[in-house]
């Protein structure tokens, strides 16, 4: 998989990551995982993380559709899903990666005579057939979509709302722009036992694009320091999402060649994460035992949870 030495991630980062969260292996889509489940075990152990969550994608994440129950899309999953579970056991998980879909109909009182609203891709039949350990709903698709703060906020409180929905994936992605109360989002994560994920690769993507600090706080640096600070400033509990697609963004000592995925760059992002006042004690998947305890609940029972 990766031609350099493996070697164990120091406790900076483990402290902060013991279960390694949104790992793709699978799809038909170029968004999808270029990686074997083999190789996915294989490099998480040698790095230290104690578990792998893998969040396949569902349907494709660059044109998101509605499934159906007993598609071939739902099928292939399903297969996978039973390889996970057979072959691996306790060491890798079966979870998915949801994406929104907005339903438009006409409105006579909406603006231009249509409303939209957000459904999950997977039906709730396709969720009960496949019954993944953890699921992540995430914004995929058309950008301008959720340009507007009233379908912004239509989204994450379909998937806030959502009982089979785990983590809120992503959220800030294409909506540096869009005047929304994130104070608003948080505390609606929290009431609804709904994890906030702080997806490290979008901060490589967004914040980091060169790996090297700012001279000054601009740009999606500030939008996501907002955005940060607003859920420290909640009740919210996090999770750090990894969203490793393939074997270039793995946090390995000595990097493939041309992956922004360095150790010191993922130290640099929970540094930053610390400097907005999010601590490990707020990251869910930072202690193995807390992680399970939190997926194993219902969503209405997750609030007793959370240290108030």
């Amino acid at each position: 998989m990766v031609d350099t030495p493996i070697q164990r991630l120091p406790d900076e980062i483990l402290n902060w990551q013991s279960v390694l969260t949104h790992v793709h292996t699978f799809g038909n889509s170029k968004c999808s995982g270029q990686q074997s489940l083999d190789d996915v075990v294989d490099m998480a152990f040698r790095l230290g993380f104690r578990r792998v969550m893998l969040n396949e994608h569902t349907s494709n994440p660059e044109s998101p559709f509605q499934l159906k129950p007993y598609g071939k899309e739902v099928e292939a999953l399903n297969r996978h899903r039973n390889r996970v579970s057979s072959t691996f056991s306790t060491l890798i998980a079966f979870g998915i990666e949801c994406n929104t879909v907005p339903i438009t109909s006409a409105d006579s009182d909406g603006k231009y005579g249509v409303r939209t609203r957000f459904e999950l891709d997977v039906p709730h039949l396709a969720l009960a057939r496949l019954w993944p350990k953890y699921v992540v709903g995430s914004l995929h698709g058309d950008a301008s979509t959720y340009k507007s703060p009233h379908a912004l906020m239509a989204a994450i409180r379909m998937l806030c709302e959502h009982p089979y929905v785990d983590t809120l994936g992503h959220i800030t992605r294409y909506v540096s722009d869009v005047p929304v109360d994130w104070t608003e989002v948080a505390q609606m994560a929290a009431d609804t036992g709904t994890l906030i994920e702080l997806n490290l690769n979008q901060w490589f993507k967004e914040c980091r694009p060169e790996n090297q600090p700012k001279a000054d706080d601009s740009g999606d640096v500030k939008f996501h320091r907002q955005f940060v600070e607003a859920v420290a400033g909640s009740t919210a509990q996090t999770v750090i999402g990894a969203d490793i697609h393939n074997a270039g963004m793995w946090p390995t000592l000595e990097p493939v060649k041309g992956s922004e995925t360095s150790v010191e760059s993922v130290i640099a992002f929970h540094e930053f994460l610390a400097s907005c006042g999010i601590t490990p004690e707020r990251v869910i998947n930072s202690d193995l035992a807390r992680f399970d305890n939190w997926i194993k609940a219902t969503k209405a029972s997750r609030s007793a949870l959370i240290a108030r």
